[in-house]
């Protein structure tokens, strides 16, 4: 049984909502794009977090990463700052993370952070591909740049991993990628495919005025590809077979396995990253049956927070806020009494057996 606010073990941090790159598959932009209107260019300051969090708070946690929903946490002036504070004020065996495309900072920046996180932390680094093909992905970040800090950081002592994303374009080079980056001092290279091409063949990659560029691709080769997985989306939405998702649906919430909290630049606490980024995304891509689900997605969010709450840590601290939330019993409502969508997607154990009749112990899919 959770309680809140001694049980709290794990922080998803965004420290900001801000970002240099383009991401086409990123809920911060339009394909690459244009920023959409929701993104407000914010972030936690050193001050702030100190207000935000006590010391005795800090030193019940196990795991701090900052990754997010829309930004990059080298855009927060703060970063380093913030993780020294953890770095000081966490028990010794807390895990520390950054999350980044690492496009950014100077090489004494990256120095001093491999100082500051010590035997507690790791940096991950977004490397797509080799020169030629990262920046395809990875709009408006320098390879080169990125691939000087990784030698200067783990120079200096920092422990370093690094995320790539296979697609067509760069199938062909990712294993000699791998290679590449473990001779550079990665400990390691997780080499892995996106589910965000949601059934489209060719994905558009758009500038700032809405015309497309050029297109992505899901990798073709088998130990890389994606099983391709069409959802009946005209068949899900009819009330029968919706109502039936709903109401069986097997939730284990995450918020409470992991005793987790997700907190966004604006200073507000959410239950997880899914909901929050659901909830701030009032823009759905998509049309007929499919728009319908993701409209239902984004309402069911929106429904949650109605009865949930997110916490505003801007007139408290996350202590206070959590021993006034009631989160546990206001959870447990959402997930086991009035069902959220938001929560059946993100959550449901047995999602791929109801949508689509596959046993429950395979792997569930995200089904919009």
């Amino acid at each position: 049984m959770m309680t809140y606010p001694n049980n709290i073990t794990d922080i998803h941090l965004e420290l900001t909502d801000k970002c240099q790159a383009a991401c086409p598959m990123c809920a911060r932009n339009w394909y690459g794009g244009a920023d959409r209107p929701y993104v407000k260019n914010v972030e936690i300051t050193l001050e702030q977090f100190k207000s935000w969090f006590p010391i005795d708070f800090l030193k019940q946690l196990k795991n701090v990463y900052a990754c997010g929903n829309l930004g990059d946490p080298l855009l927060a002036k703060d970063c380093a700052e913030i993780f020294e504070y953890l770095s000081d004020h966490t028990p010794d065996d807390c895990r520390l993370a950054i999350h980044t495309n690492a496009s950014l900072r100077s090489k004494a920046w990256w120095e001093n952070l491999a100082g500051i996180m010590r035997n507690k932390g790791i940096v991950v680094f977004a490397i797509d591909g080799f020169e030629d093909t990262h920046s395809l992905y990875r709009k408006h970040t320098d390879w080169n740049k990125i691939i000087e800090n990784a030698k200067a950081f783990i120079a200096a002592g920092g422990k370093a991993r690094a995320d790539s994303i296979v697609f067509k374009h760069n199938q062909d080079r990712a294993d000699e990628l791998k290679e590449f980056l473990l001779g550079l001092g990665f400990e390691t290279v997780n080499l892995k495919s996106t589910q965000r091409f949601h059934g489209i063949e060719n994905y558009p990659v758009k500038n700032k005025d809405g015309i497309t560029e050029y297109y992505l691709q899901a990798p073709t080769l088998s130990k890389f590809a994606e099983p391709i997985i069409k959802i009946n989306m005209d068949r899900i939405v009819k009330p029968k077979v919706y109502n039936h998702i709903i109401n069986n649906a097997t939730i284990v919430p995450e918020c409470m396995t992991k005793k987790e909290i997700y907190v966004d630049p604006a200073g507000h606490v959410f239950p997880c990253c899914q909901i929050a980024g659901t909830y701030t995304n009032d823009v759905i891509d998509g049309e007929g049956s499919e728009y319908v689900m993701r409209d239902r997605i984004r309402q069911s969010a929106k429904d949650f927070v109605d009865h949930v709450k997110y916490l505003d840590l801007n007139n408290s601290n996350i202590l206070t806020k959590l021993t006034e939330s009631g989160w546990q019993e206001k959870i447990t409502h959402c997930t086991t009494v009035d069902k959220k969508l938001v929560c059946v997607k993100a959550c449901s154990k047995n999602i791929r057996e109801l949508v689509e009749g596959v046993p429950s112990d395979k792997e569930y899919v995200k089904f919009a």
